[in-house]
């Protein structure tokens, strides 16, 4: 059965090391038959969360920027890629702010998500075997206390700043490996 994979990548590069495997993600799932669609935060203007509650009373979030354009492709798809480079270990402020940015979503419903398939690919400079620890604790508590989703994966690959690049790592086969498998 083909599924709608929607890949929110929120590398500030556009052709970063994070980017790299998402495109090889993206290659292994449209090889499946499942139709791909990515945003990168790179082409994106989004503001973080007001706090103002506007999504309660109305339909959708009061702030006129490009989160508007993920919102429609997020509540039709069927499976969710958050793509990450490692900042100060964790997860980047782009990816912190569109995950705050799905409560214009939530809190009409109270809260309660549609099922979803999700996965986390990250990257990083470094390469310490601990390195992507606080990151996986957040995204697995995410799935935990807040999205019914069910993570099918999480590829973090460290050891790759900018240069030099994780072109021709392994890593990439495994990140198509993983596209095709859903």
């Amino acid at each position: 059965m083909s599924k709608k994979v929607l890949i929110f990548m929120s590398s500030p590069r556009k052709t970063s090391n994070t980017d790299a495997l998402c495109r090889k993600f993206a290659e292994g799932a449209r090889a499946a038959g499942h139709e791909v669609v990515q945003f990168n935060a790179s082409d994106l203007k989004i503001s973080p969360c007001l706090a103002c509650d506007y999504c309660g009373e109305h339909q959708g979030c009061c702030q006129p920027d490009d989160m508007r354009k993920i919102y429609d492709a997020f509540n039709a798809c069927d499976v969710i890629v958050l793509a990450s480079p490692l900042y100060y270990y964790t997860i980047n402020a782009q990816m912190k702010i569109f995950i705050d940015r799905l409560y214009a979503l939530g809190l009409p419903n109270g809260f309660k998500y549609d099922q979803k398939e999700s996965l986390l690919i990250m990257t990083a400079g470094e390469d310490k075997e601990d390195l992507f620890e606080p990151p996986l604790r957040y995204y697995r508590h995410l799935l935990d206390k807040m999205f019914p989703w069910e993570s099918r994966g999480e590829l973090c690959v460290g050891g790759f700043s900018a240069n030099p690049s994780i072109e021709g790592h392994p890593a990439l086969d495994e990140a198509y490996q993983l596209g095709k498998s859903l």
